[in-house]
């Protein structure tokens, strides 16, 4: 019986480790951008133990991807272990993006049913889009207001005046 081992040096002769392309085709995976990348990931993380980076690339040993695929249990190395994750410090998402984004491809959509004919699609959609821009304009001007607000209440407790509640008579 031919050991994993065996088959994997009968794939690639004279190789000692594989690079993440390499991989995923013994794994079976897509040798897309994106699924290449993932195993790439995975080799840095520690998800694939006995991954090194040889030469300024990511490659597997054979006996470790043999071992890997007989389903051998391994360890990770305690230097190896996955940091916890942190919080994201990038930029703040706007609530008015998939507004934004439905405007933009509604006129996209509404532009090529006119053009093909369908007018009552194309007007039932410009409708949408109406409604769309309407609600989106709102949500700024709610937001430019509290802003507004927010400022002009700080800049007042600067002041330290409090209005006083007369009535006239």
């Amino acid at each position: 019986m031919t050991s994993t081992l065996d088959l994997l040096q009968k794939m690639w002769p004279m190789r000692i480790a594989l690079t993440a392309e390499e991989v995923a085709v013994v794994l079976g995976r897509p040798t897309t951008r994106g699924a290449v990348e993932h195993i790439r990931e995975k080799m840095k993380k520690g998800g694939y133990p006995g991954a090194k980076k040889i030469d300024g690339r990511w490659q597997m040993p054979l006996t470790d991807l043999a071992k890997i695929l007989e389903g051998e249990p391994t360890a990770i190395p305690p230097a190896q272990v996955p940091a916890a994750p942190q919080a994201r410090t990038g930029r703040r998402r706007s609530s008015v993006g998939p507004y934004i984004q439905f405007i933009r491809a509604g006129r996209f959509w509404r532009d090529v049913w006119a053009s093909l004919g369908d007018g009552d699609d194309a007007d039932q959609l410009d409708l949408e889009i109406q409604l769309a821009h309407k609600e989106l304009t709102n949500i700024i001007y709610a937001d430019r207001a509290m802003k507004l607000r927010e400022r002009l209440l700080s800049q007042l407790g600067d002041l330290d005046y409090a209005p006083s509640r007369t009535s006239e008579i």
